[in-house]
């Protein structure tokens, strides 16, 4: 925890190096653990420390592998979750066809799983766009 806790500082100081060399560390010992949910967290950490260097093709690569675990679990609220976070990257990226293919998906993900708050968040995303 406390090396996912430095990537994301070190992301957020805008150290990406640093960031996702502790950001791949932990990864290693979540994934000896079989802490899978951590994983995920930690794929995420790495995206943000990619986009702090303006990377977002490899941020998109971080954020998928984050959605692949959450696609595993079969928990749909943290599938839709991840999936506008994918969004989010691409907007970023400025690839706005990719970011309104992973809103619709997300919102469709949270409306299987009942959730009216992340259905909510997608429309607004999707208002941004345009």
């Amino acid at each position: 925890v406390a090396l996912l806790s430095l990537c994301k500082v070190y992301a957020g100081m805008g150290k990406v190096a640093q960031a996702i060399k502790y950001g791949q560390e932990a990864l290693a010992a979540f994934a000896e653990l079989g802490e899978t949910g951590s994983m995920a967290a930690t794929y995420t950490a790495i995206m943000g420390a990619y986009l702090a260097k303006g990377d977002a093709a490899k941020a998109s690569k971080q954020a998928y592998k984050a959605y692949a675990i959450y696609e595993s679990s079969g928990n749909k609220s943290k599938m839709g979750s991840c999936m506008h976070t994918i969004a989010t990257v691409e907007v970023k990226g400025g690839d706005y066809k990719k970011a309104s293919e992973a809103l619709s998906k997300s919102r469709g993900l949270f409306a299987e799983a009942g959730d009216a708050r992340g259905q909510a968040m997608c429309l607004e995303t999707i208002m941004g766009l345009y």
